[in-house]
């Protein structure tokens, strides 16, 4: 493209650099001509010669050198313009294509694709042949391997994937999104396949990448969608391809997946909740309920663990997991957080002194190493004691990133606030990670709990978790406690606290004074009467 330029501009230079001078020639013969009509070269020699005195001839000699003399210098300066203009142009060309093209990789970016795309909704449908397959591309694992061989290394595995998607023939354009991002047009005219083609990418991709030593293997999540079965419109193709892409993501049991039409509704519906989240959150409807948690040997309420709560309006009651993921994509998990546990805090002044507000972290925050300066600040705007706090923590969230995760974990101690480990047992994590963290309980996941009376592979799990608990001194907490039956298997097993519906539901901040008050003086109260 900036070949075919360069060449256009030098035709055109080149045209109209010899326009000028076959003028000035033209009238140059014509001005002859007309003086050889009237003799005036003789009349000019004779004059010349009558007055010899006055050097008439010599003077005619330097006019005649004069202008030749201009004529040069005025050529040399049209040259030189002319040089100038290629120059110009060429690095006019050269800034064009750095705006249209990634300078890592060299593959076309997002402008390129911008313009073809309008190229293309401007041309002839029917000039496009039987039509295209578009190509989402994610690649799988890259962060981690970002992170193992640095930023320079991550390059070299970008630069390495693009050099790839260049020599696959199968492929007509391949387009670098941003960051680990690709999109690829595939020409259904040749006679290929999409989905084929796609499978073969991935294939390729997942090949092994050596850098500095180093091999590293990573993946491919795959979006498709079909021009012009899918839209007519090329733009909103690629809007199915990436959100093919991004259902992969959600189910994590594919790696090529085919644009179907609930996909696009589903993108209108997480679009329209991201706007009603926010809405929610500025309007303070999200608000914090309260779970008792149950001391198993007294029947006594020790705390209450917050979980947000939002009805949403014309959907009713939204599920947590469901929200919340929206927060974190939408990256206003923070401010949720900080919002809730500030408004928790101060419902919880209102408890006796001995009584514990347990709140839950996301992973996402502890990614962020202001974290425990934002708590401090939030307890101590509101006087709440740190002792009183205890910050539950996922074992899942150790593991993205365990030195960070253990550095937040340092600093909340450091205040006083208490650490609960969630979920344990299923986010993988090692043992020897977990030595190093200072924890002051181990909640059980409520799936150990749902069948362990009756299968013995979840039994021997909930008895080991409870015998490292009381073996590192921690506190054991056993999560979805629904029936009598659950419940005393638990405490003859020695599990010192438990929460769930049998114990005792959610309820909003108005409820659970009302369950205090109704505790009497000695804070003992009968399960039987936390279930009814």
């Amino acid at each position: 493209m900036v070949a075919l330029g360069l060449q256009k501009l030098k035709r055109l230079i080149a045209a109209n650099r010899f326009v000028e001078p076959l003028m000035v020639f033209g009238a140059a013969i014509l001005v002859w001509m007309i003086a050889a009509g009237f003799d005036v070269f003789e009349f000019v020699h004779s004059l010349t010669h009558d007055f010899e005195v006055y050097e008439l001839d010599e003077l005619v000699l330097l006019i005649f050198l004069i202008g030749n003399a201009g004529y040069y210098y005025a050529y040399r300066s049209e040259a030189k313009k002319n040089r100038e203009i290629l120059l110009r142009a060429s690095a006019e060309d050269e800034l064009d294509w750095l705006s249209k093209h990634d300078s890592l990789t060299g593959l076309p970016n997002r402008r390129f694709l911008q313009e073809l795309l309008n190229e293309k909704a401007e041309s002839d449908p029917s000039s496009i042949g039987t039509g295209l397959g578009v190509l989402s591309i994610d690649l799988d694992g890259f962060k981690k391997a970002n992170d193992l061989l640095g930023h320079s290394g991550g390059d070299a595995v970008l630069m390495e994937v693009s050099e790839r998607l260049k020599s696959y023939d199968g492929i007509d354009v391949a387009v670098r999104q941003g960051g680990d991002e690709f999109l690829a047009l595939v020409d259904r005219a040749k006679g290929r396949d999409p989905m084929d083609v796609a499978e073969e990418v991935r294939a390729i991709l997942c090949e092994p990448v050596t850098c500095d030593g180093v091999t590293h293997i990573i993946g491919a999540s795959i979006g498709i969608s079909y021009y012009p079965e899918d839209n007519s419109d090329l733009a909103k193709v690629v809007q199915y391809a990436d959100l093919a892409m991004y259902e992969i993501k959600r189910l994590k049991d594919q790696s090529v997946v085919r644009f179907e039409p609930y996909m696009d509704e589903a993108s209108h519906e997480r679009a329209k909740m991201e706007t009603d989240l926010l809405t929610a959150m500025n309007a303070g409807e999200i608000r914090p309920h309260y779970q008792p948690l149950v001391n198993l040997e007294t029947n006594a309420i020790y705390g209450f663990e917050a979980l947000a709560r939002w009805t949403r309006p014309g959907y009713g009651p939204v599920s947590p997991e469901a929200f919340v993921r929206v927060a974190e994509d939408m990256g206003v998990i923070t401010k949720l957080s900080d919002d809730l546990l500030r408004m928790a805090c101060l419902d919880a002044k209102a408890w006796p002194d001995e009584l514990i507000l347990s709140f839950n972290l996301s992973p996402v925050q502890l990614t962020d190493p202001l974290l425990g300066l934002r708590i401090t600040k939030i307890l101590d705007s509101v006087d709440f004691p740190p002792r009183r706090l205890e910050v539950e923590i996922t074992e899942s969230a150790l593991v993205q990133d365990f030195d960070r995760a253990a550095d937040i974990l340092a600093q909340l101690r450091s205040i006083g606030v208490k650490l609960s480990l969630d979920d344990f047992g299923t986010g993988y994590s090692n043992l020897s990670q977990l030595s190093k963290l200072d924890f002051d309980r181990l909640k059980v996941d409520q799936s150990f709990i749902r069948n362990f009376q009756s299968e013995p592979k979840q039994m021997a799990i909930v008895k080991t978790v409870l015998s490292l608990g009381n073996s590192l001194g921690l506190y054991t907490t056993a999560e979805g406690i629904e029936n009598q039956e659950q419940l005393k298997v638990l405490q003859e097993l020695g599990c010192g606290c438990g929460q769930g519906y049998l114990l005792g539901r959610p309820v909003d901040a108005a409820a659970t004074l009302e369950m205090i008050s109704g505790m009497g003086h000695g804070d003992l109260v009968s399960v039987q009467k936390l279930a009814g």
